[in-house]
């Protein structure tokens, strides 16, 4: 699979529920950490500040980049916020990364420091919320079938496979009644191995629903993903395509803590949009599932934090490599991001001062067999970056879009 920014940026939600659920493990460490009176450390350790933050969701953002590193923010005696990472035993930045190989990049402007400003802990790893209880999803092969259960709800699926189709049957009792029976016949289940899990997606229905997963194969695709549930007020179960997303798929978590897990992931129109698939980027999307309808919930108030968070998490990204601000590719999902969250006209001036000019965009989008490889752009239909981002913004739905933007829509022939 190709890990580019794409593949990352997934991989950091996945990575970041995984420490989640591991929160309860490292409560101990973190109570003994914040009892401590003072940041003080032993003789040639150091705290690592791995950068300055303007408010504490930024801070968070960043955070996340150091999931496998024990992470808080501290306030500093100068009133700024800190991300710290550490203790580590090194007298420099360059001495550190060469002994922890495996810490994700730092910024130029990192540094150590005996901690002797902190004043307070803001935020640590353990203060992120346990995600919701549910039982972990089965996997499914033509070899092994699963059962699962979820107080009364009684769950088991098993292929039947023949020379002429692979089908996967999914049989749901309650109270050993049964409620529903789906043969799931889709080409993607082909590769007979599948999950399959109980989660609350809908929190008005009177029973959770059954999500079923399979990867579908490829370089760098995808998993396909079904809902089994019953609407509120509906007599029948039924079975909701969510259709194909690339890399991992869905995240699930109850980011806003209503009692019904929201399905995290990319918006998939970016790839390949302005950039070959390995430098592209992409906003994170928020979805709801609301009867059999998938909502994206993205604009909401309660979902503004994480918003904040994700923009924080790909702008360090650039910090590290600042060469990203002249990526068309990671141009257009920050532009996005930021318009989200009502900046998009400093966002779009930014743009306009960086962007390539010297990558041709393709009327109707980036086209490469190799996914690391330019797109192939017939001059004569090539459209100018802003041209063609404002474009695609106004259709994807990313709005209002900045008045400089309104232009460059209205120019476009």
């Amino acid at each position: 699979m190709t890990q580019g920014p794409i593949y990352m940026q997934q991989m950091a939600r996945f990575v970041r529920l995984m420490f989640l659920a591991l929160a309860a493990l490292a409560a101990v460490s973190a109570a003994v950490w914040a009892a401590s009176p003072t940041f003080s450390l032993k003789p040639g350790l150091r705290w690592v500040v791995v950068s300055k933050a303007a408010n504490l969701n930024q801070a968070i953002g960043i955070a996340q980049h150091f999931m496998e590193q024990r992470t808080m923010v501290v306030r500093t005696d100068a009133g700024d916020l800190a991300v710290v990472i550490g203790p580590y035993r090194a007298k420099t930045i360059r001495q550190l990364t060469e002994r922890n190989a495996n810490l994700p990049p730092l910024p130029i402007d990192a540094n150590l420091s005996r901690g002797e400003d902190f004043i307070e802990t803001v935020w640590r790893q353990s203060d992120m919320p346990a995600p919701e209880r549910v039982a972990p999803p089965a996997v499914v092969t033509a070899k092994s079938k699963a059962r699962l259960r979820e107080q009364a709800l009684d769950v088991r699926a098993a292929f039947k496979i023949s020379k002429a189709v692979t089908v996967l049957n999914v049989t749901g009792k309650l109270n050993d009644a049964e409620i529903f029976k789906v043969a799931l016949d889709d080409p993607d289940l082909t590769t007979a191995n599948a999950t399959v899990g109980i989660y609350r997606l809908d929190k008005i229905t009177d029973q959770p629903q059954v999500v079923i997963s399979t990867y579908t194969g490829g370089a760098h695709c995808c998993t396909h993903t079904w809902v089994i549930t019953r609407p509120a007020n509906e007599p029948e179960w039924r079975l909701v395509d969510l259709g194909v997303r690339d890399g991992e798929g869905y995240a699930m978590e109850d980011v806003d803590a209503d009692g019904s897990i929201e399905l995290i992931g990319i918006d998939n129109n970016f790839l390949y949009a302005f950039d070959n698939y390995a430098e592209s980027y992409a906003p994170v999307v928020y979805s709801q599932l609301a009867g059999d309808k998938i909502v994206d919930r993205s604009s909401d108030k309660a979902l503004h934090d994480e918003l904040e968070r994700d923009l924080a998490y790909i702008e360090f990204e650039a910090r590290t490599e600042p060469a990203k601000w002249n990526s068309n590719g990671f141009l257009a999902a920050w532009v996005a991001s930021k318009i989200r969250l009502g900046q998009g006209d400093d966002a779009w001036s930014v743009m306009l001062e960086n962007f390539n000019h010297n990558v041709a965009v393709p009327a109707d989008g980036c086209e490469a067999e190799d996914p690391a490889e330019p797109c192939q752009v017939d001059p004569a239909a090539a459209v100018p970056f802003p041209k063609a981002l404002a474009n695609f913004l106004q259709e994807t739905g990313y709005g209002p879009l900045p008045m400089t933007a309104v232009t460059s829509v209205s120019s476009v022939h």
